[in-house]
């Protein structure tokens, strides 16, 4: 048997044998605490992004608090955005530009 075989042999006999175990409560909170920062963190700094770029919406800081039906709508435009850019891009045309976004029509 060659090292090769050997190797995914032994691979398929260890994945095949689950091993559980349990993980601590303090443990648990420790790291959902921590993803918990890491994600308030990633948010900060994009509103950080949204406010500094000229001509972006502030309507979207703080997304993450709006109903879900406020950011489906809002989902639903930024896809029509997407798909009219792919369309102009299937023309020819550029996809560049800054379309408003309409956060205030409902």
């Amino acid at each position: 048997m060659s090292s090769v075989s050997r190797y995914f042999t032994v691979s398929r006999q260890s994945s095949s044998q689950p091993h559980q175990r349990a993980v601590p409560k303090p443990l648990v909170f420790l790291i959902q605490n921590t993803q918990n920062r890491d994600s308030a963190a990633v948010q900060l700094k994009l509103d950080e992004l949204i406010r500094a770029v000229k001509g972006a919406h502030n309507a979207l800081l703080d997304l993450e608090e709006l109903p879900q039906a406020e950011l489906d709508r809002l989902r639903a435009r930024y896809e029509a955005l997407a798909r009219e850019a792919r369309d102009a891009l299937r023309r020819g045309r550029r996809d560049t530009d800054t379309p408003e976004v309409g956060t205030d029509d409902r």
